[in-house]
């Protein structure tokens, strides 16, 4: 019975470094599976793919390593679930280098001493995988997980991708989503250049969600108007347009109250259907520069309503009507040089200052 003992114990050590070992993924995600025992570490170091019919599932305390440049793709469904005190981490690997420090020159008159050991530091660098693209087919359910050091964290192509205490950080693009439904809830974007650019025939929903140290903190858009119609909802972060835009015949900007949306430089805006910017006393909808020196211009032709309701204006660029019905109310213009002709006219309590030309 002693060896018999001795035997288990020992063949417990033998086999319990497997079970903690790294374990590197190297064939794409086919069937239905399922990572994450005892806080694994899972190393990717080629480009796999999660298969149309198939799940990917990560437990909490995983850890997913990617090496430089190196990408997931969804056709499936990938659930990366984590928990308030044991989150999901995707991340790039490392490399860590042991680099001897020159000595430094001896002060004159001194000289150096024989024993002097040489002193090193180690240095960690993480190297910058690509991240997570999920497809038409795709489904994504991200909760706690903290994903770092990603050029496109989250690419969403028509998927459907709910995101929830995520933390997105030290990248270039936190999400990237044309298409498809997107939810973003209760999460934080950190150090990342551009923390989501969204297109504007995205199903999009988001509610407290956190922008730190990013240089464009909030909601970029992308794409252009004709393809649907266009809702802009209050929650947080504020939307932003860098490049020019143009709303067809066809369909409807409407902006919610307490919506903020920042032009960048000579991002022009044309609209030819209808635009109700609809804010409130307690919640006026603020139309901006995204830059202090920024200018955009909007032009507006159409036969349908164009309302200003408490709206705070001030892109600096000509506002121009033609052959509209324009209706204003409780709204400030600073700075917006307003021309143009309408159908039909009606401004009440509004004022307009600082201004090269209104009419």
């Amino acid at each position: 019975m002693k060896w018999i003992g001795l035997f288990v114990v020992f063949s417990f050590f033998l086999m319990a470094p497997s079970v903690f070992a790294d374990t590197v993924i190297l064939d794409d995600v086919s069937h239905n599976t399922t990572w994450g025992q005892h806080d694994a570490i899972y190393i990717i170091e080629h480009d796999i793919v999660v298969a149309q019919g198939a799940t990917l599932t990560v437990l909490p305390g995983t850890t997913i390593r990617m090496a430089e440049s190196v990408n997931i793709t969804i056709d499936g469904t990938f659930i990366a679930g984590g928990t308030n005190d044991n989150h999901v981490i995707i991340t790039g690997t490392t490399i860590t280098t042991h680099t001897e420090v020159p000595p430094s020159e001896p002060i004159e008159g001194e000289s150096v001493p024989e024993d002097q050991q040489p002193i090193f530091i180690d240095e960690v660098v993480i190297y910058q995988p690509k991240g997570l693209t999920f497809n038409t087919t795709a489904k994504g359910i991200l909760s706690f997980v903290d994903i770092g050091h990603m050029t496109d964290a989250i690419e969403s192509n028509s998927a459907n991708v709910s995101i929830d205490a995520v933390s997105i950080n030290e990248g270039i693009v936190g999400i990237r989503a044309i298409g498809g439904v997107l939810s973003v809830q209760h999460t934080v974007f950190s150090n990342i250049i551009f923390p989501a650019k969204i297109g504007l025939d995205v199903d999009f929903s988001h509610t407290d969600n956190t922008f730190s140290e990013t240089e464009y903190p909030g909601w970029n858009f992308v794409g252009d108007g004709y393809a649907s119609d266009i809702h802009l909802i209050a929650g947080d972060g504020v939307y932003i347009l860098s490049s020019s835009l143009t709303i067809s015949s066809e369909h409807t900007i409407l902006i919610d109250p307490g919506v903020t949306l920042l032009l960048g430089n000579n991002a022009s805006v044309s609209i030819y259907g209808s635009i109700i910017s609809n804010g409130t006393a307690s919640d006026p909808v603020t139309i901006a520069p995204l830059l202090a020196t920024s200018s955009s211009t909007v032009f507006i032709m159409t036969d349908q309503l164009v309302s200003f309701s408490y709206t705070h204006y001030s892109l600096r660029g000509d506002l121009f009507f033609a052959q509209t019905t324009v209706s204003i109310d409780h709204s400030v213009f600073i700075q917006t040089p307003v021309s143009g002709f309408a159908t039909a006219l009606t401004i009440s309590d509004t004022s307009f200052s600082d201004m090269t030309s209104h009419s």
